[in-house]
């Protein structure tokens, strides 16, 4: 796709369908930008269910409803848990794994 970024390029066949080209290319930046964060912090992302496409699809680690997030969630490895969820999901993952930082990014949320 012209004017993205090459793995987000690559990322955008997951979500196409949903997302049209000129949306996406609002998309590609903040998604590499996540991606390097994940990398460079050893970080896993666990997304509920109703996460938007870009979050489901392209930036999630783990993604299912609350019960299989928490399920998936005892198994990471990871020094930060980003739930991209509700605040009882991180708090879940918190009671989880007590020695690790879990972030929420919306606190509205």
């Amino acid at each position: 796709m012209a004017g993205a970024l090459p793995m987000a390029a690559s990322l955008y066949e997951r979500v196409r369908r949903v997302i049209p080209p000129v949306e996406w290319l609002a998309f590609a930046g903040d998604i590499e930008a996540i991606l390097a964060l994940k990398r460079e912090r050893n970080a896993v992302v666990l997304a509920h269910n109703y996460q938007t496409p870009e979050i489901f699809h392209c930036v999630a680690d783990i993604v299912g409803d609350s019960l299989a997030l928490a399920h998936k969630a005892v198994t990471v490895d990871a020094d930060i848990i980003v739930v991209a969820g509700v605040h009882f999901m991180a708090e879940t993952a918190k009671l989880l794994h007590p020695n690790k930082t879990v972030l929420i990014p919306d606190l509205s949320a």
